[in-house]
């Protein structure tokens, strides 16, 4: 995950707390500042990683997602429902 300036702590955080919940309440805090952090290309990157590595269905998470990320939603793919 290069492509993505992120602390990997963060990166993990962010992963297992959709994995453990089905949403960012546990890594709330790293969320946010990645939100500020990457750019409309990172956040995909960062949406796909968090699809592949979280064994959860996008439902439960992306609207999530897509609020903390806002203006990234028509680059996102399509879920996997």
């Amino acid at each position: 995950m290069d492509d993505i300036p992120l602390y990997a702590n963060d990166l993990d955080a962010i992963v297992r707390s959709v994995s453990k919940n089905g949403d960012f309440f546990m890594a709330a805090a790293a969320l946010a500042s990645a939100s500020h952090i990457l750019n409309p290309s990172q956040a995909v990157r960062l949406y796909e990683h968090i699809r592949d590595n979280s064994d959860r269905l996008e439902v439960e998470w992306r609207d999530d997602f897509i609020a903390a990320f806002s203006g990234v939603e028509s680059l996102l793919p399509e879920p996997l429902w």
